[in-house]
């Protein structure tokens, strides 16, 4: 289950391995293994899963399915740490050779020394730099917390007793489509699709410093179109399976549309393109004014409240909630817990467990908080608030947007007081 490759030298067309000997056949298969033939390496019938290797395995080591990366020695270059992790941020491909893209997949663990904690958060700063809305915390898997729940032989508090029994409340949601509004205003965006040709495009530029990657001209791009037999598979079944849509209705779509001739020159960017259009129309439909939450008649139990594991940079001491630590995912959210704590007007809070989960038509939602505070004129509130600390809302991605409407609709049929709020010092917490 394991293989080593070391360094090694050319000479005289032969190859010397420097830290063996270098005569052995063992040597010569690892080599082989690791450093040539990746499909043998990929698959699942070749028991190696773990390479032990010094000064070999930076760049140009074309393996995507590197899932844990252990450093055995201090390094303290940045440059050398990039290429160590760069061999593990490529995304993994499956026994048949495709591209991974499932989120539970595609994670690396870097077992590494304190000097990568620094490189680490930078790293996460470059990210929000480039444009990402969010970046993952660094956290110190030693550092970790048992977080108890404190209630298990004792009476509840009076506050969280009057404050579940308000958000406990199960709902379920109808949902309705006009689907000739729906076909009507797809049809219309659908007969806006300009045509676009299959076309391989190929850019060339010099590169003048091979240390900073400068470039000081462009040339010519150099574009030609693919002629050819295209084959079209069945548009009606991909596309219901795609967006949920019945296959009469898409059928009903596709028969209206005035330029189905596109699907001819590129099949498969006219139906992305079809793909998205729906997908939105759905999306605005739905919030706007096809779903409905009724209450069910059901509850939470208050099994959902046990104890967890968390890490203790990511956790505030509290005596105001279940347990005696809140878990929280962010600065901004360990801010407004650390401010919940000290505000002489709260009385009670938690962040609503994992299973706290409300079913909207795009996935489960997890609200975030669940409060008791007093008003200024002393009359005792209770409320749930979820926690987005950015500038503007639409930043966020549509999908989060859309499932705090979702939220908004559940929380008014069971009328409990809900509402995004995005700042941490409690000012917009009424």
């Amino acid at each position: 289950v394991q293989a080593g490759y070391f360094a090694s030298k050319k000479e005289k067309g032969e190859t010397t391995y420097l830290d063996t000997k270098g005569d052995s056949k063992a040597d010569s298969q690892a080599y082989d293994l690791i450093m040539k033939d990746k499909e043998r390496l990929l698959s699942l019938e070749e028991p190696v899963s773990f390479i032990f290797s010094h000064s070999a395995l930076r760049e140009g080591w074309d393996n995507p399915n590197v899932f844990q990366i252990c450093t055995l020695r201090e390094t303290r270059s940045t440059k050398e740490k990039r290429q160590m992790i760069g061999r593990g941020l490529r995304l993994p491909v499956d026994n048949n050779g495709d591209r991974v893209y499932d989120e539970e997949v595609n994670v690396l663990t870097v077992i590494a020394n304190e000097s990568y904690k620094a490189f680490a958060e930078n790293l996460q700063k470059e990210y929000i730099e480039a444009g990402y809305t969010s970046a993952p915390q660094t956290e110190n898997v030693r550092d970790r917390l048992e977080v108890k729940y404190l209630y298990s032989t004792k009476p509840l508090p009076a506050d969280f007793v009057k404050l579940w029994k308000k958000i406990r409340q199960q709902t379920t949601y109808r949902l309705q489509i006009n689907s000739a509004k729906l076909v009507k205003q797809v049809v219309e965006q659908i007969n806006e699709i300009t045509p676009a040709s299959l076309v391989v495009r190929v850019d060339r530029a010099r590169i003048a410093d091979l240390k900073t990657f400068r470039t000081v001209s462009e040339g010519k791009s150099y574009g030609a179109k693919i002629s050819g037999d295209i084959h079209i598979g069945n548009i009606v079944d991909r596309l219901s399976q795609e967006t949920g849509l019945t296959k009469q209705t898409i059928f009903k779509m596709l028969s209206e549309v005035k330029n189905l001739d596109i699907l001819m020159k590129n099949p498969e960017d006219y139906l992305r393109k079809i793909i998205s259009i729906i997908q939105n129309e759905l999306r605005e439909g739905i919030s706007k004014e096809g779903l409905e939450y009724v209450p069910t008649g059901k509850n939470w139990e208050m099994n959902i409240f046990e104890d967890f594991g968390w890490y203790r940079e990511k956790s505030v001491k509290t005596d105001r909630s279940l347990f005696g630590y809140i878990a929280v995912d962010s600065k901004g959210e360990k801010e407004f817990a650390e401010n919940l704590e000290e505000s002489s007007r709260i009385k009670f809070f938690l962040k609503l467990p994992s299973k706290f989960l409300i079913e909207t038509p795009i996935g489960n939602y997890n609200p975030d908080w669940a409060i008791v505070m007093d008003s200024e004129e002393g009359e005792r509130l209770y409320f749930v608030r979820e926690t987005k600390f950015v500038d503007d809302l639409a930043n966020l991605r549509p999908s989060e947007q859309q499932k705090i409407e979702f939220g908004k609709k559940h929380f008014e049929a069971v009328d409990v007081d809900f509402k995004e709020i995005r700042r941490a010092d409690l000012s917009d917490l009424e």
